[in-house]
């Protein structure tokens, strides 16, 4: 049953459970701090300094805000602090010392995004994961700026103090280290928060107009032999098939043959995002603009419309979406069923 005990970061009597099956407290701190979980009874929130209060307090209220919940131990906290140095250090190298440095929202833990905001403007850090490879960080920044050059709204990267376009800084938790980049901010609405009345057919008519942009540049693309991502063609998903069976079920076993088809219909793979949801498409003043490029990868472009279409576009927006779409380039044939189906593979990495 709830009851009520201090919330661990700001100290409010606010409604608590404890779950002794994985000895987990779950705090409601709605007000203040958000939800979340702890292991236990972490040590680490005791010595804590209101400005790590404060840090930790911004880093959880944007995990909510994307509906998701942290379960913090000992060992996570002093990982979000470790970071959070780690990007006041990277920002110096950009001149912006002194800079307000905050969690800016996502939920990916391994390559945190984080708002530095100084002399009143704005700009996204991402530290990227210690196991992300140099040409891996440096591709997402070749390819974005082949978009921007081709008229796709995306962030711009800001070059540090010395012209670096990604910094490398020691890794605090090793010997190893860690790239940072640093990007302009994108004053600007993501789709999915875009109240219903303001979703209608001229938006995604914008938005199906910048994503033919996006995969027809890539159609034109010629990468450079450092050039690193992961791929999805064909082959690579027939394989990732083979590996796991029928681990995602009976469903899954249409994938193939559908990539098969579309492969003789249509070109067969190109840069994607990866990762198109109505968190990742902005639509502002200067357009629509997509962002969070983690999940860059050779794949199918129907992965990129289909799950853009299974999260955010309604049945009745999808004709305006398409004609957007192909004032650029010819838009895949997608069925409802291929619609699910792809979406279901990319959120099981197949594709």
């Amino acid at each position: 049953m709830p009851d009520t005990a201090p919330c661990p970061l700001c100290g409010r009597e606010v409604p608590h459970e404890y779950h002794a099956d994985t000895d987990g407290h779950r705090y409601r701190c709605d007000e203040s701090c958000g939800g979340f979980w702890t292991d236990g009874a972490p040590t680490a929130f005791a010595g804590l300094t209101d400005e790590q209060r404060r840090q930790l307090i911004v880093a959880n209220r944007n995990l909510n805000h994307y509906w998701c919940s942290r379960r913090y131990d000992d060992a996570s906290i002093a990982s979000l602090l470790r970071d959070h140095g780690t990007v006041a250090a990277v920002a110096r190298e950009y001149g912006l010392d002194g800079a307000r440095v905050e969690c800016a929202g996502g939920c990916d833990g391994d390559s945190p995004l984080y708002l530095v905001v100084a002399d009143c403007t704005r700009y996204t850090l991402r530290l990227h994961h210690r196991d992300r490879p140099y040409d891996r960080v440096r591709s997402e920044c070749v390819w974005l700026d082949t978009l921007r050059a081709s008229g796709v709204g995306v962030p711009d990267t800001v070059r540090a103090a010395d012209g670096r376009a990604i910094v490398e800084i020691p890794d605090a938790l090793d010997d190893g280290r860690r790239h940072a980049v640093v990007r302009t901010w994108v004053d600007a609405a993501p789709l999915q928060l875009i109240p219903g009345e303001g979703k209608d057919g001229c938006l995604y008519e914008r938005v199906g107009e910048a994503i033919g942009r996006m995969h027809a540049a890539s159609e034109l693309f010629c990468p450079p032999e450092w050039f690193q991502t992961p791929r999805r063609g064909l082959s690579a998903v027939t394989r990732a098939m083979e590996e796991v069976g029928d681990v995602h079920g009976a469903p899954m076993s249409r994938l193939v043959p559908t990539l098969t088809m579309l492969s003789h219909e249509y070109p067969d793979v190109g840069l994607i995002h990866g990762d198109l949801t109505g968190l990742n498409v902005l639509d502002g003043s200067d357009g629509v603009c997509i962002v969070d490029w983690g999940g860059l990868r050779w794949g199918y472009f129907a992965a990129d419309i289909a799950l853009l279409f299974a999260d955010e576009v309604a049945e009745g927006l999808r004709e305006a979406f398409a004609a957007g779409y192909e004032r650029v380039r010819p838009l895949p044939a997608l069925s409802a069923e291929t619609i699910d189906l792809f979406s279901a593979a990319c959120a099981a990495g197949l594709i």
